[in-house]
């Protein structure tokens, strides 16, 4: 496994841990008042935003990963 892969996947888990917070997030609103539902909302959006974020940083690193592959194939 390269650093490619390697950061693929770091960032990969950092969604999925994203995803986790989102999900228990989103369990909590029911339980608790509407001011806290509020702060939930808008912790829920910048983990949505960021997973996002980080979603193209690993299509960019994986769009690397073959371009670099094709040029080094093409070299060699």
């Amino acid at each position: 496994m390269d650093q490619t892969d390697e950061m693929i996947n770091v960032l990969a888990e950092t969604v999925e841990e994203l995803k986790r917070g989102i999900l228990d997030y989103s369990n909590q609103m029911p339980k608790v008042s509407p001011e806290q539902q509020y702060q939930l909302q808008e912790k829920v959006k910048q983990m949505h935003q960021i997973a996002l974020k980080l979603n193209s940083g690993i299509i960019g690193l994986q769009e690397l990963k073959a371009f670099t592959a094709r040029e080094l194939g093409r070299q060699g």
